[in-house]
């Protein structure tokens, strides 16, 4: 079930697309982050304690909610200006990007820059609530914010295409 259907948008990364790229990617890591360090944080807390086991998980465990909570803001603020900073230098990013979607692939155009992109680079499409990523490695995607797409037919023809040419099991959009 061929489409050979096109599809072609365009838009300006602006720094916020950035910044919720940057948020959406580094999501899972801020996670784990905070599960490892409530979890040495209590360790740590409830050595030295002993009697009741309820009176131990709320003695070390609130202390260790509060410090990994601290602790995981901290983390989002510092990727936060990593991202600020990472986008203020690239000044190939603010620039208009368009795409094409076709059966052959993906063609970018930035400026006098193509790049083209086969089908089977994308590592895995990712559908957001404000944009779709498109990675074609574990750290580097291709970001598209739904603002670039002028309807929601357009999104709805970007999704047939995504998933007529990309392995269902690296599709996850909802």
């Amino acid at each position: 079930m061929s489409t050979n259907q096109e599809l072609s948008i365009k838009g300006k990364l602006t720094l916020e697309d950035f910044k919720m790229y940057n948020t959406h990617h580094l999501k899972k890591t801020v996670r784990m982050y905070f599960i490892i360090c409530f979890v040495a944080m209590f360790a740590i807390i409830h050595i030295p304690m002993s009697g009741d086991l309820f009176l131990i998980f709320i003695f070390a465990g609130i202390p260790s909610l509060i410090i990994s909570s601290l602790l995981a803001l901290f983390a989002k603020t510092v990727n936060k200006r990593r991202a600020i900073k990472e986008y203020k230098s690239d000044q190939l990013i603010k620039h208009e990007i368009n795409y094409i979607f076709s059966h052959d692939g993906i063609h970018q155009k930035i400026r006098r820059s193509n790049n083209y992109y086969e089908w089977n680079d994308i590592q895995v499409a990712i559908e957001q609530k404000d944009m779709f990523l498109l990675y074609v490695s574990k750290n580097k995607a291709i970001v598209l914010p739904k603002s670039f797409f002028e309807s929601s037919e357009k999104i709805d023809l970007f999704k047939k295409i995504i998933s007529e040419y990309i392995e269902t099991a690296k599709i996850k959009f909802y």
